[in-house]
């Protein structure tokens, strides 16, 4: 609240805090629903100038977060700063705002990776489970699995593959993927000294699959707050890196 009103924040955040439409958590202060988009569609109508500065200061802030927030803190950073185009387009019907209370964001530990290896054969058969089982062993810290809360199952699956040209064409001859992200890029923008490519390869949620969910909704997160370079770390540490898009 400091960074959006400065010294008036204790005050305010007293004032809130006593009202009856607003939920005390230990995550801060919320308003009810209705209240929140009553006071922002009156502010936006009353003072459309005003509003987008708001909103403009508002981004910066928790784009900041989102580069600031330590490795168990990212998701939640970047769902905050989406939150605020929630209505904007399409994004209600990609982004389940509660994914982070319905499945569980991890790293792939060895004993996990034949459950990968079955969901990618269930979702899209045993050609796409070979490259998983490639992948796996050449980048297991590529893979994040997705556990049910409820239950602690891993249910879904994402990776993001690290490649610079010291790997050469490592994976080109099994995944065509790959293969064609490599000749994209160095047909059209070559990787300079020290850059390395990132490929969103895999998002496998077999009981949804391809559709919205919230394994789904954590896994753009997760490459959102990536691209942010809030997360740019691959194998060898710290380095600028493209996306190919």
């Amino acid at each position: 609240m400091q960074a959006m009103v400065g010294e008036q924040a204790p005050e305010l955040f007293a004032w809130l805090r006593s009202q009856p439409f607003v939920e005390s958590t230990a995550a801060g202060l919320y308003p009810h629903d209705v209240v929140r988009e009553a006071l922002e569609a009156d502010l936006r109508w009353r003072d459309p100038e005003g509003f987008r500065t708001l909103h403009h200061r508002m981004h910066q802030y928790l784009f900041e977060q989102v580069r600031a927030a330590p490795p168990g803190q990212v998701l939640g950073a970047v769902g905050a700063m989406l939150y605020m185009y929630r209505s904007n387009g399409h994004m209600p019907e990609f982004h389940e705002w509660h994914a982070l209370g319905l499945v569980q964001d991890t790293p792939c530990a060895p004993q996990d990776e034949q459950r990968l290896v079955e969901l990618t054969e269930q979702a899209e058969g045993p050609q796409s489970a070979a490259i998983v089982r490639f992948w796996l062993d050449h980048q297991p810290e590529a893979f994040r699995v997705y556990r049910s809360t409820r239950t602690g199952d891993i249910v879904a699956f994402t990776t993001v593959l690290w490649l610079d040209e010291k790997q050469g064409r490592l994976g080109a001859d099994i995944d065509p993927v790959v293969a064609a992200a490599w000749a994209h890029s160095r047909t059209h923008a070559p990787l300079r000294a020290g850059e390395r490519k990132a490929v969103a390869r895999f998002t496998i949620h077999p009981p949804l699959y391809q559709r919205p969910s919230a394994p789904t909704t954590l896994a753009q997160w997760r490459l959102m707050a990536e691209v942010a370079e809030a997360r740019v770390v691959g194998p060898e540490g710290q380095r600028p890196v493209r996306m190919p898009w």
